[in-house]
C-alpha cells in the first residue's frame, strides 16, 4: 500500500511539472536558430505594400433588448457629460 502511494505521488509530481513546463513554453519551444531557417527569404519592397487580409474581432457580443424600434432623437452629443437618469 505504501509503495502505491509513493508511486502515485511521484507520478503526480511529474505530470504537474510537465504541465507547468508546457504552459510556460519552456519545453518544446523552437530554438532561436530554427526560426531563421524556416523564414521566407527577404524581399525588397517599395514605399507601397498591398496585402489582402481579414479582420476578425477578438470578442463580440449579441444584444437582445426588451424593446424594438428605431431611435427618433438623441438629445446629447458625443463627449457631453450626462447624469444618472438623464434622458438621452
Amino acid at each position: 500500500m505504501k509503495r502505491v502511494v509513493i508511486i502515485l505521488v511521484i507520478l503526480s509530481l511529474v505530470v504537474s511539472s510537465l504541465y507547468v513546463a508546457f504552459s510556460r513554453n519552456l519545453v518544446g519551444a523552437p530554438s532561436p536558430g530554427a526560426e531563421a531557417a524556416n523564414a521566407a527569404p527577404a524581399v525588397r519592397a517599395g514605399s507601397l505594400v498591398v496585402a489582402e487580409g481579414k479582420v476578425v474581432p477578438v470578442r463580440s457580443a449579441e444584444l437582445s433588448l426588451p424593446a424594438a424600434g428605431r431611435v427618433a432623437d438623441v438629445t446629447v452629443a458625443e463627449g457631453d457629460h450626462v447624469e444618472a437618469g438623464q434622458v438621452l
